[in-house]
């Protein structure tokens, strides 16, 4: 597989990043995803994108004893003081068992006021990598101006940024000026990766073109694709290497049940229930409800979602 430097870190990736968001939403057992982790290091996949709110890090742990060679390890944190940045380190050093990490990122922020709040944490961050504890730090977003906002900041070595085919899973700008932010950190030297290519699971009917359109990137160093079953792994990486899938896998992943889920995040706005033409949605108390009688698992409720609250697993 394809491996690029990501930015100017020296840290050489795949150009297919294992997302392990998947493992919290399927709840999957230490030692099955340990045994995917391993697979995916077999296929060519050496980047792996974990999260302290994914419960992956002792996943990891366990395929690090069974790998050939080490990979390369991305962690973030949803901290948002010192305190509890360093708190976060040392959990993800500890669960994944480490003695330094890869790459480290403050997790989720979509604004500019979200990050601005957060920058204690930042700056734990930057003293852990002059500590040696971490060898690239950075930040995941959806918005455009929080991407626009960290360009600028020398630290920075790393970004991770929603950009899918068609996909209205930005927030303050578009996806074209999401486009812009990703060349124009290319262009500073930072190191790009990509993450909902496949719209959180609502890309799934036409997934081989929305991965296509986000490996036809060229300012992105890689994609990081969430999967959670060895035919995903098996499909992935033969659309990232050009290759046709195997009919098998192809025909496993068309029959395989899919189901309708809300994240907790949600907003309650209500967005998704007028975008339903077959009515199989309706408010609860708080976040809205499927009735998976109606529901045919479209995804236009989730195209609609202002939060990407909404995924088809």
């Amino acid at each position: 597989m394809e491996r690029r430097e990501l930015g100017r870190t020296g840290i050489w990736v795949s150009r297919l990043a294992f997302g392990t968001l998947p493992f919290k939403l399927h709840e999957m057992p230490i030692s099955d995803g340990a045994e995917l982790l391993v697979a995916a290091a077999e296929m060519g996949i050496n980047f792996f994108d974990l999260a302290e709110i994914y419960g992956s890090y002792p996943h990891m742990q366990k395929a690090l004893k069974h790998m050939e060679l080490p990979p390369i390890i991305a962690a973030k944190s949803m901290a948002k003081d010192a305190s509890s940045m360093i708190t976060s380190i040392n959990t993800a050093l500890r669960e994944i068992g480490v003695p330094r990490l890869d790459i480290f990122k403050l997790h989720n922020v979509d604004s500019v006021e979200d990050l601005n709040s957060r920058l204690p944490a930042w700056e734990e961050l930057v003293k852990a990598k002059s500590k040696g504890l971490i060898r690239a730090i950075g930040v995941s977003t959806h918005s455009c101006r929080v991407l626009e906002e960290i360009i600028s900041w020398p630290e920075l070595d790393v970004v991770l940024v929603v950009f899918n085919r068609g996909f209205k899973g930005v927030v303050e700008g578009t996806m074209a000026e999401m486009l812009d932010g990703i060349k124009a950190a290319h262009s500073a030297g930072k190191g790009v990766y990509i993450m909902k290519a496949l719209g959180g699971g609502l890309l799934y009917a036409n997934a081989r073109e929305a991965l296509e359109f986000a490996f036809s990137v060229e300012e992105a160093d890689s994609v990081a694709v969430g999967m959670h079953s060895l035919q995903e792994v098996i499909y992935n990486v033969a659309v990232c290497k050009g290759e046709a899938v195997p009919p098998s896998v192809e025909t496993s992943l068309k029959q395989r049940k899919r189901r309708w889920h809300v994240r907790p995040f949600c907003r309650g706005c209500g967005a998704c229930i007028s975008a339903c033409r077959y009515g199989a949605l309706r408010m609860g108390e708080k976040t809205p409800v499927v009735d998976e009688e109606k529901c045919i698992l479209c995804g236009y409720c989730g195209f609609e979602c202002p939060a990407m609250a909404i995924k088809i697993l």
